[in-house]
């Protein structure tokens, strides 16, 4: 790591429970996560001995993160990453405990647009929630945005924070879900019914399916079900859309955005929650207080068939105190990832297959 790629304040702290590394290990995977406001990004993985261990890059407000076959994409302040494993199988290379390296082989350019959630669509476009735009939007050779969909509410594409747009599902290579904290149309006019104006929709329908969550997130499709965050709450759980109902889970101690499933267990991400008019005198904060619990910033692993939290990696200083998404990466024991200002960017040629 350069001299460009850190910063002056303590390291973190993980606080890894006792059944994590086991966890990971049979999962046959390593992770990702996201520290916004630190600006990094954090990869989990296990070394010769099965440990857990971390690996650190700084990107400028990391936020959204997918994983589609050997490609990792990655959001951060005002571009969207393109991750490609520059590690071929079986081959000797210098990365001693590392059986993948993935280096930012694409950028497209989206300006500040508070970009969150982000997946890969069947005609291998880029599409991500524009929080600011209050839309879905595309990423373009030629432009920031290439607009896809916007809810009915929203009169007009501006550059306004209108309904905190933030989650989207994929379903068959096209958005099918998003989550956005409500239907207003006026700038930041979520923030007044964020407790619980928040909504789901259909997109394939234009259908609100949902219009009383508390700050939602993350929509998922898996094994047949739609699950979703509904951060506010502190749950995690799962929606008839036959009868529109929202059924609970889990309960994790946090606010959590991110959803990943593995098996017959999932892994969310958490932050703490701030001192901001946003996260105040949401239910999640009563919740905790009458259970007498605190709030933790943090990755949690649960039982999707109980509910019940299995293992966890939490943050025991004050280093991080947001994670706003998680990934996980099949097949791969430990990864690297390549920053802005290292040797590994510039250095490492890949090499595509000629083509015939």
């Amino acid at each position: 790591m350069t001299t460009e790629d850190k910063v002056n304040v303590s390291p973190p702290k993980f606080n890894v429970s006792g059944g994590f590394a086991n966890w990971l290990k049979e999962a046959n995977g390593s992770l990702v996560f996201t520290a916004r406001r630190l600006g990094k990004v954090y990869t989990v993985g296990l070394d010769d001995k099965d440990e857990v261990v971390f690996f650190e890059r700084s990107y400028p407000d990391p936020t959204g993160l997918s994983v589609n076959n050997s490609t990792l994409l990655m959001a951060d302040k005002f571009r969207i990453w393109r991750f490609e494993n520059a590690l071929t199988p079986n081959t000797q290379h210098p990365f001693d405990g590392f059986d993948a390296v993935y280096v930012p082989e694409m950028m497209y350019r989206t300006g500040n647009q508070d970009t969150h959630e982000i997946g890969l669509l069947k005609n291998g476009m880029i599409a991500f929630a524009s929080t600011r735009m209050n839309c879905v939007g595309g990423c373009a050779a030629t432009h920031s945005i290439a607009p896809l969909w916007k809810p009915s509410f929203i009169d007009n594409l501006v550059y306004e924070d209108r309904c905190h747009l933030n989650g989207l599902a994929i379903e068959d290579g096209a958005v099918k879900y998003i989550t956005a904290l409500s239907q207003t149309n006026t700038f930041e006019g979520w923030r007044d019914v964020r407790a619980d104006g928040g909504v789901l929709i259909d997109v394939s329908k234009g259908e609100i399916m949902l219009d009383d969550l508390s700050m939602p997130h993350s929509p998922r499709l898996y094994d047949g079900n739609l699950w979703l965050v509904n951060s506010g709450t502190g749950e995690i759980g799962i929606v008839d859309k036959v009868n529109k109902i929202f059924t609970a889970k889990a309960h994790i101690p946090g606010f959590a955005r991110g959803l990943q499933f593995i098996g017959d267990t999932a892994i969310t991400s958490t932050s703490k929650l701030r001192e901001s008019k946003s996260f105040q005198n949401l239910p999640l904060e009563a919740k905790l207080k009458d259970a007498n619990q605190k709030d933790q910033c943090g990755l949690f692993v649960f039982d999707t068939l109980k509910g019940d939290i299995l293992h966890s990696i939490t943050v025991e200083n004050e280093t991080i105190e947001e994670i706003y998404d998680v990934a996980f990466v099949p097949g791969i024991k430990r990864m690297m990832i390549g920053g802005l200002h290292d040797d590994l960017s510039e250095q490492m040629i890949t090499i595509a297959p000629i083509r015939k």
